[in-house]
């Protein structure tokens, strides 16, 4: 078919392609971006978090570590918490450092608000080069940038690899679970498949996040053993 030209052709539609085209509308509002996604609708079951960087905005701690909450990324969070937990047999700590939280389901609705029909869904690309975009259905897309954000796969390296893998759960409790700030690693655990760990997030009084994470050389992730295993610990 016909080709339409754009400025921008993100090649996947997830987390980070939503990121960039989002931060090219701030900085550049005449750039039209497309994202094509394989997926049929957006996934609302992930969560991205991290850590400030000291010294990344400003050079007082303060004022570095606040940085999220006051830059262009602020809107996106869904949980922003000064401090966190690491604990280990012989070792607990509350770590006075930000942590911050993205949650799936919000950052679809407010980016799609701010690019409306950015998004192609259920586009399969079938070939790619750098300016070109062909889809399953053999419809053209043109661009003078292509990115290719589907991600990394193991067939992009011939080396060992290591694996983080890990399920959660949404958990709300019928009484105030006690959590006012992340554990964000556990691992007064049995450890199995590598180093684990549990991950909590606590989205509210009621309502938090349970991971079970694995550092593993194996990729398989058996579900209904992880999720056994989070009930357990909750």
């Amino acid at each position: 078919m016909r080709g339409q030209t754009w400025d921008v052709i993100f090649i996947g539609g997830g987390f980070a392609a939503g990121l960039a085209a989002y931060k090219l509308l701030l900085d550049k509002p005449e750039l039209r971006c497309l994202l094509l996604e394989a997926r049929s609708a957006f996934a609302d079951d992930q969560t991205w978090s991290f850590q400030s960087l000291p010294y990344a905005v400003d050079p007082t701690p303060s004022k570095a570590f606040s940085a999220p909450r006051e830059t262009w990324i602020a809107p996106l969070l869904g949980g922003a918490w000064d401090r966190y937990e690491v604990r280990f047999p012989k070792l607990r700590r509350v770590i006075e450092h930000p942590y911050f939280s993205i949650r799936a389901a919000h950052f679809y609705d407010f980016l799609r608000q701010q690019l409306p029909g950015a998004w192609r869904l259920g586009e399969h690309v079938v070939r790619w080069d750098h300016e070109e975009v062909e889809t399953a259905d053999r419809q053209i897309y043109r661009a003078p940038c292509v990115i290719d954000s589907r991600g990394w796969t193991a067939s992009h390296t011939q080396r060992p690899c290591g694996y983080q893998k890990f399920l959660g759960l949404q958990i709300r409790t019928r009484e105030p679970h006690g959590l006012s700030y992340p554990t964000i690693m556990d691992a007064c655990l049995p450890q199995n498949d590598g180093f684990r760990f549990m991950y909590a997030l606590p989205w509210s009084q009621d309502e938090l996040l349970l991971e079970d994470t694995h550092y593993s050389d194996t990729s398989e992730v058996d579900s209904v053993a992880y999720e056994q295993e989070i009930r357990s610990y909750a």
